[in-house]
Order: C-alpha cells, then structure tokens, then sequence
C-alpha cells in the first residue's frame, strides 16, 4: 500500500487542509471584493455622479431659460375674492422685533421694586387704637365714616406698603379680628394686627 509511512499521511493531510483554508478564504475575499465594488458603483451613481455633473446641468439649464420674464412680467396683481388683504399695520408687524426674552424686563423691574417693612405698633399707640375701636364697635349701626392707615403686605417679595384709605365701617368680626371697610371702589378687609391708625 502507498503512504505506509504515518507521518507522511499527517503531513499530506495537513498540507490538504492548509489548501482548502485558503481556497476557502480566497473565496470568501473575492465575494467580499465583489461586495465593495457593487457598493462603490451605487455611491458613483447616486452620490459622486450627480455632484460632478450638477453644475454643468445647472449651467445648460440657465442657459435655455429666458431671463426676461416676458411671460409674467406684465400680469395683474392676482386680489383674491373670498380672502380679504392683510391691512399694512399687519404686515408691518410680522417683521417686528420680538422679545426674546419674555418677561426678562418685567423681572428686572419686580427686582428693583422696593417694599417697606411691617413695624409693631409701640404700646401706647396700640392702646390709643383699642380705645378708638371700642368708640366704634359702639356706634356701629351708624356705619361711620372713618380713615385707615394700614400696612398691606407684598405678594411677590417680603414687605410692603402702608396704605391710607377711607370709607365706611361696615363690620368689625371679631372672630376673624378684621375690619371691614367699604370703600367707593370695593370692600375691603383689613386686619386687626396690620392696623397703625384710626380715625373718624
């Protein structure tokens, strides 16, 4: 029998699979190859080729145009009948400057706005104020007239402002310790602890 010898059959054996490794390979590197080329010719025809020839097409086409609009030039102004024209101030506004930041001034101002801060009547000013309201608690059927200097705090900050009003007494809740005065404009409720005086 041929190829008695045992390591001549290992290395014919490996010499044959040696060969069919790289048949293999080589294959699956000339599909590979085929692959880029196919993919390279589609990016020829859809990417490279239309920008090499753009300009040249843009060219000829600018030259068969006729530039002197002769067939629109002399056309009326096209006035639609179910849409009425866009008054000039409109128009003029769509190219106004805008805002870009909204609210940015009205931030600015709130931050410069100043308040006052409360102060605690002292305690012969409080007995002076008990004593003018036990005055009106006893006339108040009659609704009189009266003046109110009262602090009215700030909504947006801490503080406030003192405010003077005038009007009539309407109630005085005892439960809620508010005034209630009216005013020509609303009625208001004013705090026993906010008051700072009154007076007739």
């Amino acid at each position: 029998m041929p190829f008695q010898d045992k390591k001549a059959l290992e290395k014919l054996a490996v010499s044959l699979m040696f060969c069919t490794f790289v048949y293999e390979n080589q294959k699956v590197i000339r599909e590979k190859n085929k692959d880029y080329q196919r993919q390279r010719k589609r990016e020829y025809d859809c990417y490279i080729f239309p920008k090499l020839y753009f300009p040249y097409l843009t060219y000829y086409l600018w030259c068969m145009m006729d530039l002197n609009y002769d067939d629109i030039i002399n056309l009326p102004h096209h006035v639609s009948k179910r849409h009425p024209q866009m008054p000039m101030y409109k128009r003029a506004a769509q190219f106004a400057p805008f805002a870009a930041l909204t609210g940015h001034a009205a931030a600015i101002r709130e931050a410069a706005r100043t308040t006052q801060e409360f102060r605690e009547p002292a305690a012969d000013r409080l007995e002076i104020l008990n004593r003018r309201m036990a005055e009106l608690r006893s006339r108040l059927a009659e609704q009189p007239q009266i003046v109110v200097t009262y602090f009215q705090p700030d909504s947006r900050k801490a503080g406030g402002r003192y405010v003077k009003v005038t009007g009539r007494l309407l109630k005085i809740l005892e439960y809620e310790r508010l005034l209630e005065v009216g005013t020509s404009e609303d009625k208001l409720r004013i705090p026993f602890r906010y008051v700072v005086d009154l007076e007739e």
